[in-house]
């Protein structure tokens, strides 16, 4: 009897064990300061020749599809939209962020980048960087930092064509005007 009752209840236990676990939850540290290897965001563009280390103007935010060398069918994470460090420039540190059906294996991850123009507004680069993690931590270990980070963010800014073609119609005017002083 007594071993009916010890089998029935480790069986219970065995199944809500079952239940909990298949239940995933992966966690990530959204932060390229403590990741493995070390990467800032940079733009590129305007500045010195390697690039500059991005301000607080600029925005990321997570998305991840399940499995490996994923490139569509992203879910966005609203809650990971962080600014990059003004202390820190190139780096940020957000939140935990939980991957609600996340259970085991590989997962793609993408970062997308927006940056704030002075006096301009909010405007989406379209800036996204794509990478695959072995794993993540699985709820209720702690979550982990990205250890796969494929080198740095780029940010390439460049002049939209509008602006080159006021910045050729400016220069052709001058040279008019100049050649018409000369005459």
């Amino acid at each position: 009897m007594k071993a009916k009752i010890i089998s029935a209840i480790l069986g219970a236990a065995g199944l809500a064990g079952l239940a909990v676990t298949s239940f995933g939850q992966g966690a990530v540290f959204f932060d390229n300061y403590n990741a493995s290897p070390y990467f800032q965001v940079m733009l590129y563009g305007y500045g010195p020749i390697g690039g500059t280390p991005a301000g607080s103007n600029v925005n990321v935010e997570l998305g991840y599809a399940l499995g490996a060398n994923q490139t569509t069918g992203f879910t966005l994470i609203p809650s990971s939209i962080t600014a990059v460090s003004p202390q820190i420039p190139g780096y940020f540190q957000g939140p935990i962020v939980t991957i609600p059906d996340y259970v085991s294996g590989p997962i793609t991850f993408e970062i997308l980048i927006s940056m704030q123009w002075i006096g301009i507004g909010p405007g989406f680069f379209g800036v996204n960087y794509v990478w695959t993690e072995p794993s993540v931590s699985v709820l209720p270990n702690l979550p982990g930092f990205f250890t796969a980070l494929p080198g740095p963010i780029r940010i390439e800014i460049t002049p939209e064509p509008s602006t080159l073609t006021l910045v050729a119609l400016g220069a052709l005017a001058s040279l008019a005007a100049f050649h018409r002083k000369q005459s």
